[in-house]
């Protein structure tokens, strides 16, 4: 969830180890490249075809290791979109070092484009961090959302789903998820997070007003609780997203973070008067 969001995914879901994302068809460039670990998420609704967690999801490809090499590249490709190309690299270097990290020269010195190139592509830097933060986004939504739906037929169950999801996904891709929900930046990504969060609060407003209908849940006001469930969800996970300081229990001291996504997704249950 964004600056204030949540996220689904299976009831149960085994994260372990420290995992590095580094996505996209910049993965192998000389520069940035380093080794990338998949892991296979355990439990329904995770399979080898879904999108990594907060990362980019395009194929690695090597690219030339000169400008003038890569720029000779490039005119012998036209069809290649350069704006995706833009966002890739973007994507790539944020799941590397955050927003701070995805600077128009090191984005141009991955697609083999000039600094001016690139900021004619999508405007100001502020407006392509404000880009490639929608598009992030919005992978990381539509997850949850699938969650969801295809892991339960009731409020609790797609609660579940939904917490769950968005834990796994978020330990998984520390940078990029910190990057998301708490890194300062400017006005433009500020306004997607606001965007962002908005539609993370109206999907769960939607379960918690669904769980009310049904009887399943108590009657309350389900805007104010879905607040409270995003605020919950987030800072929860605060502490644990941080890519440089290990916490026990969040899977990158080799243990299993099963206990920690249960003991947040209890939390919003016994939140929003779910019967645990």
């Amino acid at each position: 969830m964004c600056a204030t969001t949540q996220s689904e995914g299976p009831p149960r879901r085994t994260v372990t180890g420290d995992h590095t994302p580094h996505h996209g068809r910049f993965a192998h460039h000389d520069r940035f490249a380093h080794r990338h670990h998949r892991r296979q998420l355990a439990g329904p609704g995770h399979s080898p075809s879904d999108p990594a967690p907060f990362t980019t999801t395009r194929p690695a490809v090597s690219l030339p290791t000169s400008r003038t090499a890569r720029r000779s590249s490039r005119a012998h490709h036209p069809n290649r979109d350069s704006r995706t190309d833009i966002l890739d690299a973007a994507s790539s270097l944020i799941a590397d070092g955050g927003f701070v990290a995805a600077t128009t020269r090191d984005i141009a010195e991955l697609t083999g484009m000039a600094s001016g190139a690139v900021e004619r592509q999508l405007g100001s830097h502020d407006d392509l961090l404000a880009a490639v933060f929608q598009r992030l986004a919005a992978t990381e939504l539509a997850a949850v959302d699938h969650a969801s739906r295809t892991h339960g037929s009731t409020a609790t169950g797609r609660l579940t789903a939904l917490v769950g999801a968005f834990a796994t996904r978020a330990l998984h891709g520390r940078h990029t998820a910190e990057a998301l929900l708490f890194e300062p930046v400017g006005a433009r990504v500020n306004q997607e997070r606001l965007t962002c969060r908005r539609q993370y609060h109206a999907l769960i407003v939607g379960i918690i007003a669904d769980g009310v209908g049904s009887g399943e849940l108590p009657t309350r006001n389900p805007t104010t609780s879905a607040r409270a469930v995003t605020g919950t969800v987030v800072e929860s996970l605060l502490g644990h997203l941080s890519p440089t300081v290990p916490v026990s229990g969040d899977g990158r001291d080799g243990k299993d973070a099963t206990p920690l996504i249960d003991e947040v997704t209890e939390l919003v249950l016994r939140l929003v008067g779910a019967r645990c």
